[in-house]
């Protein structure tokens, strides 16, 4: 999982329309692993419950820095939202927490300007309903924009022994879209979250197979800035 810094800050965008499915546990330990990396990374928390924004109040002092700006709250009178919502600079990773019942309409403007967009699916007959519909109009979006290449799912609160995990990976397989990996449905998450950290900053022994998982992730989306980087450099 190695990671590179450059001039150009890389926006992520976790989003599904559907809630629950554990959108601010990737966005905030996604973060981390940037931080750990030592790269200035900022969360955009745009989900009114403020989950994101919860976990950075939670920080230790001694801990790698993650900035967050809470855009679900409403700027000052003197401030506009474009300046309200810019990172400092020198930040190289902005990871974007959308709230749950996304609206594609009003968050356009964040969705084309990702570098990256991440949608965590979980395996549940409602969850791959509303999941399809999302995807569905995402895609059609980026298709315009010439984006398909910067959108994967993530298989989120898995246990694989399970009928409904099996439904969940025939249809993430069934998409035109890269699927990265499959996260567990495990309390590592639950306790390392709780206390303002993750499984990055815990006990590598313990967290082994859970940190594993994220290599994909990681690894797609440092191949995903590249070609970015590419495209808009040809």
């Amino acid at each position: 999982m190695d990671v590179r810094k450059d001039s150009t800050i890389k926006r992520i965008v976790i989003a599904n329309s559907k809630g629950g499915t554990g959108k601010s546990t990737i966005a905030v330990t996604l973060a981390n692993f940037y931080a750990l990396s030592h790269l200035n990374t900022t969360i955009i928390d745009h989900d009114p419950q403020g989950s994101s924004s919860n976990w950075v109040s939670k920080r230790e002092p001694n801990a790698a820095v993650v900035s967050c700006i809470k855009a679900y709250q409403a700027p000052r009178s003197n401030t506009t939202k474009g300046w309200f919502l810019k990172p400092q600079a020198g930040t190289d990773r902005v990871i974007i927490d959308t709230p749950s019942g996304l609206e594609l309409s009003e968050f356009r403007s964040t969705l084309e300007s990702a570098h990256a967009i991440v949608i965590p699916v979980t395996p549940s007959s409602v969850d791959i309903h509303a999941s399809t519909r999302f995807i569905a109009k995402l895609l059609l979006c980026a298709q315009e924009k010439r984006q398909l290449n910067q959108i994967a799912v993530v298989a989120n609160r898995c246990r694989k022994n399970t009928l409904a995990y099996r439904q969940l990976e025939k249809f993430l397989a069934s998409l035109n879209i890269p699927f990265l990996t499959s996260l567990r449905d495990t309390q590592n998450y639950v306790k390392t979250i709780e206390a303002g950290s993750s499984i990055f900053e815990k006990n590598p022994k313990l967290m082994a197979q859970d940190i594993q998982s994220w290599g994909p992730i990681v690894n797609w989306l440092e191949a995903t800035f590249e070609e970015s980087g590419l495209r808009r450099s040809g």
